[in-house]
């Protein structure tokens, strides 16, 4: 029996060394993120016939934000099904973490206006750095080689914006 107590209180004090040896690692990983969707958001046609869609109300995603009246514009795909599209934005932080910036990061996913998808376009759409509480970033960012089946274009009616920060 007194084998077995050892043997227990040597796998305890493994296993506390363990814990103590991987809290420093732990304590220093950034602070979680948000997602934030809202769906769902209509769409126009500009002059030259590309879908545009302009965000409708303040946005917020954890402690960020990206305002009202952001817009993205996805061209019209070639005969190859190129698309390029153009997110244009104002994002800001409300509480930026001592030493760690908040970064917008930001997806769309473009479907007809029942609801089917369409296109999702994410990867390389980000803010600035949000270093500073409450000052707002304006920025544009432009993803090309979209790839966006020709005669499904025109079926879009309605594009979820999705934020994280």
């Amino acid at each position: 029996m007194r084998s077995f107590s050892l043997r227990v209180g040597i796998g305890l004090a493994g296993a506390l060394l363990a814990g103590l040896v991987a809290l420093p690692a732990t304590a220093t990983a950034a602070p979680m993120s948000s997602t934030s969707t809202l769906p769902g958001v209509g769409v126009s046609r500009d002059e030259l016939g590309q879908v545009v869609s302009v965000l409708p109300v303040e946005h917020h995603a954890g402690s960020c934000a990206e305002l009202a009246g952001s817009s993205v514009t996805l061209t019209r795909p070639d005969n190859n099904g190129n698309a390029t599209l153009v997110w244009t934005a104002t994002v800001y932080s409300a509480h930026p973490q001592p030493a760690w910036h908040d970064t917008w990061h930001q997806s769309f996913t473009f479907r007809t206006a029942r609801g089917t998808f369409i296109v999702s376009v994410s990867g390389g759409l980000d803010s600035p750095d949000l270093n500073n509480a409450w000052e707002q970033k304006s920025f544009q960012r432009v993803k090309a080689n979209v790839q966006v089946a020709p005669d499904f274009y025109p079926l879009i009616g309605s594009v979820d914006w999705t934020g994280e920060c």
